[in-house]
């Protein structure tokens, strides 16, 4: 009788045993999922930005100063905000160009992770001349897509940006 109650609290230990890797596991996986759809997330935002400006540009011939401006001129319903999780509350976004007329834009946001397969798409850009009024540039190869603060030029920032 002792050796059947043995076995059994044995046999109900391992049990637990496997089921507590086993969750531990499942957690970690999900973990990875959700930190891979908020940098997805992140990506499909810079996309739809990217958009607005390009038709503000075809309407205007410049781009905006701010991406409000984006939504006052009925080009996004609300300028998007990332995920939570992150280091950024807002995207970045720098207007470029000489004096006012602003030809070009810096757009960025600062990833969760760096995983090549992300984060290799994108324009890796160093800081260039702001149009009058905008602040300054960030660096496109840094991490977290800081401002004055140069990365490596290595691509092993967390910063997914465009440059146009």
């Amino acid at each position: 009788m002792k050796t059947k109650l043995k076995i059994k609290l044995l046999e109900v230990l391992i049990a637990v045993f496997i089921i507590g890797i086993v969750g531990a596991v499942v957690a970690f996986l999900l973990n990875i999922i959700k930190i891979q759809s908020a940098d997805a997330k992140r990506i499909s935002d810079i996309n739809q930005i990217a958009k607005a400006l390009e038709l503000h540009y075809d309407k205007n011939a410049y781009y905006p100063d701010r991406l409000d401006d984006l939504v006052s001129a009925g080009f996004l319903s609300a300028v998007p905000i990332p995920p939570p999780g992150g280091e950024q509350i807002f995207y970045a976004y720098v207007p470029l160009g000489e004096n006012s007329i602003c030809t070009g834009y810096h757009l960025g946001a600062s990833m969760e992770t760096n995983y090549r397969e992300i984060i290799g798409n994108d324009t890796d850009a160093y800081p260039s001349k702001t149009c009058a009024g905008a602040g300054p540039d960030f660096d496109g190869t840094a991490i977290n897509c800081e401002i004055g603060v140069l990365g490596e030029g290595d691509g092993k920032g967390n910063c997914y940006d465009l440059k146009i």
